[in-house]
């Protein structure tokens, strides 16, 4: 279950689970619960992602390279560790570059950050929120070279200039 102090930290932490499972690895190597609770940790205490999320999220990651697992026995207990491999630790200078973002709007003021969060449960639109952050994950996931990204960009940044002025309309 997910240890929530600050339900807009939630949200924005919600989408980020790759990126705390590999800063959790980052100078360590971890079994699942100790990732959890870096994962706390490291979002200074904010948000503690489920079990249900951590597991399948390793083993893909385990699947692209990211990670790699291994057992070891600790006392009676025969522990499954996880550990960053190369590939795990330049796809983890790729989202510290993110991070700065997420630091931002983390450091804005807490009554700041509540009347938006309020206004989108009123609106009713945290699930397409939601969706146009998932379609950005997919977007950085898939374009992550700089060759890709910067033919892409110019288009991007059109189509978020045209939403905004829509949402500028709507007022």
């Amino acid at each position: 279950m997910e240890k929530t102090k600050d339900a807009f930290a939630s949200f924005i932490f919600r989408g980020h689970l790759r990126y705390f499972l590999l800063k959790a690895l980052k100078k360590e190597t971890l079994h699942g619960y100790a990732i959890a609770k870096k994962c706390f940790s490291i979002s200074n205490n904010l948000w503690m992602p489920s079990f249900g999320s951590i597991y399948p999220l390793l083993k893909e990651l385990e699947k692209k390279g990211l990670v790699r697992s291994f057992k070891k026995k600790q006392g009676k207990k025969m522990l499954k560790l996880y550990r960053l491999t190369s590939a795990g630790k330049k796809e983890l200078k790729n989202l510290e570059k993110q991070e700065r973002l997420l630091i931002k709007l983390l450091r804005g003021k807490r009554e700041k950050r509540f009347p938006l969060l309020k206004l989108m449960e009123r609106m009713d639109i945290e699930k397409e929120l939601d969706m146009l952050r998932n379609a950005l994950i997919k977007f950085i996931d898939r374009n992550n070279d700089r060759k890709t990204l910067s033919k892409k960009k110019k288009k991007l940044k059109a189509i978020f200039a045209k939403f905004a002025k829509e949402i500028e309309n709507l007022a």
